[in-house]
């Protein structure tokens, strides 16, 4: 999955409350993928269904 950060104004610091800074960069880089706990997360952030995280 790739993750659009420059759409939504933000940066690899604001999502520390998903995961390690380390983790969401491998993620952006394509080196890790999402797990369930990020995608749990990141819809709890942006209040959108986890389906839109899953491939």
């Amino acid at each position: 999955m790739e993750l659009k950060l420059e759409n939504h104004d933000h940066k690899q610091g604001d999502l520390t409350d998903v995961a390690s800074r380390t983790i969401i960069n491998e993620i952006l880089n394509g080196k890790r993928e999402l797990n369930l706990g990020h995608i749990r997360r990141l819809s709890d952030k942006y209040g959108v269904s986890p389906e839109l995280f899953i491939n």
